[in-house]
């Protein structure tokens, strides 16, 4: 103190806990701009908030799931995303990502390759590699804003270009619409009510 004069207090910023969700969300997906015909999916994930307002969040997210597509191909992936969401103060809340990600698809068809003694032998197709990218919005409700529940419900569209499609066919890519529900349990949230009880 000089003079009677203090110097003001230091501010600290103190770091929001994390939520850490666990994702769960299944539906159906297909080939093109339109979920139909129905084939199934199921992912399951979790995302790191980066920001967040009152009404606002910037979050972060990984998944991992499988497809399986009637007399065709299955499965399975791993998307990251960068999302936003807004939530009203009633918990409704709508959402926008962007998904980057990679899969592996087998046909369950048998192929023919020349053996070693010259003659076609039967064999399966390969898993081939491919990656995918795309958009999604989300409408859902967090129970969060109006209980001591930390659960979010929601649907989900996300439309995904697959590339390369199936090398060897003519077609550089392809797209992928998907339809999904699912439930978000925000269990960080969770175990602190718990140790504060």
């Amino acid at each position: 103190m000089l003079l009677g004069f203090s110097p003001p207090p230091t501010a600290t910023a103190e770091r929001e806990p994390q939520p850490w969700p666990v994702t769960l969300e299944s539906g159906v997906q297909a080939l093109g701009f339109s979920p139909a015909p129905a084939n199934p999916t199921a992912a399951i994930g979790t995302e790191v908030r980066v920001l967040r307002r009152r009404v606002y969040d910037l979050h972060i997210g990984l998944a991992v799931g499988g497809f399986h597509h009637a007399r065709f191909a299955r499965g399975g992936f791993v998307d990251a995303t960068i999302g936003q969401r807004w939530t009203a103060p009633f918990g409704l809340f709508g959402e926008f990502d962007v998904v980057a990600g990679g899969q592996a698809t087998a046909i369950p068809v048998r192929i023919h390759r020349v053996g070693d003694d010259g003659r076609l032998q039967p064999s399966r197709a390969p898993v081939r590699p491919a990656a995918r990218v795309g958009l999604g919005l989300g409408l859902g409700f967090d129970l969060g804003r109006v209980c001591s529940a930390p659960v979010r419900l929601f649907v989900r569209y996300r439309q995904l270009a697959w590339t390369p499609f199936m090398l060897g066919n003519g077609l550089p890519a392809m797209g992928i619409a998907s339809l999904t529900g699912g439930i978000a349990v925000e269990f960080g949230t969770w175990m602190r009510a718990r140790r504060s009880r």
